[in-house]
C-alpha cells in the first residue's frame, strides 16, 4: 500500500496546496492517511486524476460509514463489487456516485448506524 501513496508534502504539491492544507484535511476526514514507518501517506486511489489532483466526491462519508482502518478501506475500494456492478467503489466514486458506494457498504454491514 506504501507504493500506492504519497506523502503529505507531495500531495500538497500534487493539489497546488499547502501542506498545512492537507493536514487539516486528513485531521477532518476529508482526506486517508495512514502512517508507514513514521511518516503519513495518502493513498493515490482517493484522488481524481488530473492538475491540480482532487480528492474524490464522497471520500469522508465513505470513510465514516466503513468504520475499518484505512489499509482495510483501500482494499475494498480497489476491488471489483458485485454490489456495484463489478465495478470497484473507487471507479465509481470517480463516477461521481457515492450514493451506489454507501448502498454497496450497507450491503455488506459496514455502514455507521
Amino acid at each position: 500500500m506504501a507504493r500506492g501513496s504519497v506523502p503529505i508534502r507531495q500531495a500538497a504539491e500534487m493539489m497546488e496546496t499547502s501542506a498545512a492544507d492537507v493536514e487539516a484535511r486528513l485531521a477532518r476526514g476529508e482526506l486517508l492517511g495512514f502512517e508507514h514507518d513514521g511518516v503519513m501517506l495518502l493513498p493515490r486511489w482517493q484522488f481524481v486524476q488530473g492538475t491540480p489532483l482532487r480528492p474524490l466526491a464522497g471520500i469522508q462519508e465513505i470513510r465514516s460509514a466503513f468504520g475499518g482502518n484505512i489499509l482495510a478501506l483501500s482494499k475494498w475500494a480497489l476491488s471489483p463489487n458485485s454490489q456495484l456492478a463489478g465495478e470497484s467503489p473507487r471507479d465509481r466514486l470517480e463516477r461521481g456516485d457515492p450514493a451506489a458506494v454507501l448502498a454497496a457498504l450497507e450491503a455488506v454491514g459496514h455502514a455507521a448506524s
